[in-house]
């Protein structure tokens, strides 16, 4: 039996996700823990579901053999149907929340950072083309717009929009949506409200204000988050904690409407947990004073946000406005002559458009470039701060900034500028404690990878030196993603190092003396260990040149700030410790893939590619800035620079994601395809041809799944090339370096995908199917599989590679001489006739197949 489920207490994202899951699994029996939040009863006893819910009598009748789990991956959330799980239950689980150590394992485990669940299973059911009626559009459209405020919380992701979006051009009533979406008090969430706000209080933090609230009830009132809601409408605090007390537990609810203060995170210190807007924690006994909690939280805010980043210490300088219209040599040698590093640019009017680092600019005119406008090598994110941030500190969302401006009487009168070595400037707030971090290393990554890590930490304490964790792999532990493999930074002797640790290991050793990196195989893993470095780029396109370096100047060569962070392992006081001195656990909660500086993508085109890759593989969004970069960089065909051995390993990473034909369709709109031939694109018939190959393996036979795991590239390479003619598509292939054996898969599939078409669509025999598909290889079956479109031509290739390509005789060769049949050019005719037979199931033994020969063949 199959079962879609939710938390208890659903709320309208819970209800929505239990329809749109029921879309991908239309033979589950639905069924909704405990009662549903009031204002979602009252829409099922108006509006009714558009679908049939299940009783527990119904579901406890037989064995779950799948569960579906949807908004929540909380086992004890689940009420009673968490009792029917057991180690033979596959879990299949779509959340949106942060995940958490807590959390069950799924065999599919969906987790994107979007402001619903609902958008989640949304996105795939429009990429899967599943039809939608309006009442059931209507209802996913209540569950994104009650989780993102209709599209205005801070979390809200861009992929939130476009399902709102596509729901509505569906048909869903929107004015149903608002009708249940409405917060009305009653008379006791009313009585609550007037008793919180009269005991309450608000703390001021750097420029953020707080409010704390704490009252007692004696029954449990309905709805409690709708008063908190009211309250933050009402008294607009930036964030809000509110503790009710309920006999003898203590319920907390927190709601933050900025960034800058993430209240999952201080609650999940507590015990709770949530988003970095919307979180909660209750807590249970007697032993718990409202009081005594308030402080804590209290403690936990001034220790986290007050005075943090102060800029006492930096200069203070007269603004300087660049005019948006000089030369970006003019600009260098304006800045070199005034003695700064940074600037803003702005209009005749003094209106100001961007910043702009002699630095960068340094790099434009190395490239070639200096003859350009300065406006392409600006940041347009323009940091202004109150004239107050000298005393308060310098906000966390300016983090990575060369400089901040600062009003005073609502005009830009000055600029903080950073000098090097005053690497604090960057850091803003560090919000994630030590012990937090180390937690979410021991959750995400395996046993022996954190005695790896305590071994390379060991050993840098012994050659007196530091020891970071860095990239993609910090990137992973912050986003609660399991990581494998190992990257590690050393303040310096990374070499040596490295031998040490490859001794300490037992492992092979490889060093690259050119980039002072080296990459240990050891235990079936590879750790990469390199020195601290910096690195310029000699012209576009080019393999870096590189030196050593500050952790600040490592970090900030990196492709985009959620790569751009470390974790110091060493020494005890300071092990576990987040470095971000450039925004990237920001960008994170944010859901933002940012390059780190404006030339990014002119001396590393590679990063376009990778840009687009985390963009679709966690659901983020390209900052505008970024994005206005790509296309420039792209405009300039700067991408085209680069070598074809470079592209081409780009292109074999896009086909190891979940969703390649998202990624390439994002890279062919934005015009990154050409470089790799001007007639490549994704059309609507080859990114459907990729989305039924990558999104339909699970539910195929055994062999046949392994099969489309085993050739995973080669298929969708046939099917990116698939719109090029012959000759143009074996040149390109030619050209970037495939192999000989996926050029002859690329020249069958051309010359015989409508031929074997035509074919599978008749009813033809067994043994027909395998003398028209025998002489292919599994490559080419598997893109006419999935490119066809058509059920009747996929079974039968299914059919042919799970079972009748096995068949095989129990009668030889041997045996024809046995039977008295002298050796010669007809023992082929045979053996392939008895072959044909016993596929189309006439000859099950032995003995059939021996008078099959003896009845049709002459001695």
């Amino acid at each position: 039996m199959k079962v879609i489920t939710t938390h208890t207490g659903a709320d309208f994202d819970a209800l929505s996700s239990l329809l749109a899951a029921s879309k991908l699994y239309p033979d589950a029996l639905l069924f909704i823990p405990g009662s549903p939040e009031k204002k979602v009863r009252k829409y099922l006893e108006e509006e009714g579901f558009p679908g049939k819910l299940a009783g527990f009598g119904e579901i406890r009748k037989a064995r779950i053999d799948l569960l579906v789990v949807v908004d929540t991956r909380y086992n004890n959330r689940l009420g009673r149907i968490a009792g029917l799980i057991t180690p033979a239950t596959v879990l299949h689980i779509y959340d949106h929340h942060p995940r958490t150590d807590r959390d069950m394992a799924g065999k599919v485990d969906m987790m994107r950072r979007y402001g619903a669940t609902t958008t989640i299973l949304v996105e795939i059911i429009k990429r899967k083309k599943i039809e939608l009626k309006p009442p059931e559009a209507t209802l996913l459209a209540a569950g994104i717009c009650e989780d993102t405020g209709s599209l205005k919380y801070p979390l809200t992701a861009q992929a939130d929009r476009d399902a709102l979006e596509y729901l509505k051009e569906i048909g869903a009533d929107m004015d149903t949506v608002g009708k249940y979406l409405v917060h009305e008090l009653s008379a006791e969430q009313e009585r609550l409200e007037r008793e919180l706000a009269k005991n309450s209080d608000t703390l001021e933090l750097g420029g953020l204000k707080v409010m704390l609230a704490a009252a007692q009830i004696g029954d449990y009132i309905e709805e409690l988050s709708v008063v908190v809601h009211s309250m933050m409408d009402k008294y607009v605090p930036d964030a809000i904690f509110v503790l009710i007390r309920i006999k003898s537990a203590i319920l907390c609810i927190s709601r933050s409407r900025t960034k800058k203060i993430d209240v999952g995170s201080i609650l999940s210190g507590m015990g709770g947990g949530g988003h970095p807007t919307a979180a909660s924690a209750s807590f249970e006994g007697e032993g718990y004073s409202s009081e005594e909690l308030v402080e804590k939280i209290r403690a936990e805010l001034e220790r986290r946000y007050a005075g943090a980043g102060s800029v006492r210490s930096f200069p203070v300088k007269p603004l300087i406005v660049i005019p948006k219209f000089h030369t970006a040599r003019k600009v260098s040698q304006t800045l070199r002559h005034l003695d700064i590093a940074s600037a803003p640019v702005g209009d005749s009017r003094g209106n100001i458009c961007g910043i702009v680092t002699r630095e960068e600019l340094d790099k434009a005119i190395r490239h070639g470039l200096s003859k350009h406008r300065v406006t392409e090598f600006m940041d347009t994110r323009i940091p202004v701060a109150e004239a107050d941030i000298l005393k308060s500190g310098i906000p966390g969302e300016f983090a990575g900034s060369p400089l901040v401006l600062f009003k005073e009487k609502g005009e830009i009168s000055g600029m903080l500028e950073k000098k090097r070595g005053q690497e604090e400037f960057r850091s803003g707030i560090i919000s994630v404690e030590r012990e937090s971090v180390q937690g979410r290393m021991s959750a995400y990554l395996d046993g022996e990878v954190m005695e790896i890590i305590e071994v390379c930490a060991g050993l840098a304490d012994d050659m007196g030196t530091r020891a970071y964790c860095v990239g993609g792999m910090v990137r992973d532990i912050m986003m609660g993603i399991r990581h494998r493999d190992i990257d590690i930074v050393i303040e310096r002797k990374g070499i040596e190092f490295a031998r040490r640790l490859s001794s300490l290991l037992g492992g092979r050793l490889n060093c690259y003396y050119k980039f002072k990196t080296a990459i240990i195989k050891c235990r079936g893993r590879e750790i990469d260990i390199a020195t601290l470095r910096k690195e310029y780029y000699e012209f576009p396109a080019a393999l870096p040149t590189v030196d050593e370096g500050t952790l600040l100047q490592d970090l900030y060569r990196r492709d985009f700030s959620i790569n751009a962070m470390a974790i110091r392992l060493n020494p005890q006081r300071e092990k576990g410790m987040l470095v971000d001195y450039l925004g990237g656990e920001e960008d994170l909660k944010r859901g933002v893939i940012r390059i780190l500086y404006p030339l990014s993508f002119i001396e590393d085109p590679t990063r376009i590619f990778r840009a687009v890759r985390f963009e679709k593989r966690f659901g983020f969004a390209i900052s505008r800035e970024t994005l206005r970069q790509l296309k420039k960089t792209v405009s300039m065909k700067i991408h085209a620079q680069l070598t074809n051995e470079r592209v081409r390993e780009e292109i074999l990473r896009i086909f190891e994601e979940d969703n390649p034909h998202d990624i390439l369709r994002r890279l062919d709109r934005l015009g990154v395809l050409g470089c790799i031939h001007p007639d490549l694109t994704i059309s609507e018939s080859v990114y459907g041809c990729m989305a039924r190959f990558a999104d339909g393996t699970e539910a195929l036979p055994g062999r046949v799944r392994a099969l489309c795991a085993g050739k995973r590239r080669e298929v969708l390479m046939l099917m990116l090339f698939s719109g090029l003619g012959k000759d143009e598509g074996v040149g390109v292939m030619k050209e970037f370096h495939f192999s000989g054996r996926a050029i002859s898969c690329f020249v069958n599939a051309k010359k015989y995908t409508l031929r074997i078409t035509r074919l599978l669509e008749n009813n033809i025999s067994r043994s027909r199917i395998f003398k028209a598909l025998h002489n292919l290889r599994p490559e080419t079956l598997l893109y006419i599989m999935s490119g066809s479109g058509r059920k009747t031509v996929a079974d039968k290739i299914i059919d042919y590679l799970e079972d009748i390509s096995g068949v095989t005789t129990e009668t030889g060769g041997g045996d024809l001489i046995r039977m008295g049949y002298k050796p010669s050019a007809v023992f082929t005719r045979i053996l392939f006739a008895l072959k044909m037979a016993k596929i189309n199931g006439k000859l099950p033994d032995r003995a059939a197949e021996e008078e099959f020969v003896l009845n049709n063949y002459k001695k």
